[in-house]
């Protein structure tokens, strides 16, 4: 999807990755993230509650699971939750700029190393075990 549902912002990154956006060299300031954080009473699936506290494992691969992890930040998102977001190693370093230049301030988010980690291979639980430390 690459409609206004997404934002200027999003669809101006998803954009850029082909062209080597130099993301990481900008300085992120507030306003370049303050109109998706937080939302209050939404939340994508019935039942559940933000009132206890929740960690939220996010591998991310390329620039449509870097989107659809901020959709899920944005729809789940409160202070007493912890996201771990993991960037592939073998993704693009835009993506992984992006993301932590956008959530890495927010005390509740962290980023896991990068580790290569193809389908069906170690790396994908060496990822998901490295985040949880």
């Amino acid at each position: 999807k690459t409609g206004p549902e997404l934002g200027s912002k999003n669809r101006k990154f998803a954009t850029s990755l082909g062209h080597r956006a130099d993301i990481c060299r900008n300085k992120v300031s507030a306003e370049d993230f303050s109109d998706y954080l937080p939302i209050g009473g939404l939340h994508s699936f019935p039942g559940f509650s933000p009132n206890i506290s929740t960690a939220f494992a996010i591998s991310v691969h390329d620039k449509n699971t870097a989107l659809g992890a901020e959709r899920i930040v944005r729809w789940l998102y409160a202070e007493l939750h912890s996201f771990i977001f993991h960037v592939d190693a073998n993704s693009p370093e835009e993506i992984f700029c992006y993301l932590h230049g956008k959530y890495g301030h927010l005390p509740n988010i962290h980023f896991a190393p990068r580790i290569a980690s193809a389908w069906g291979t170690w790396g994908i639980v060496q990822s998901e075990r490295t985040g949880l430390y």
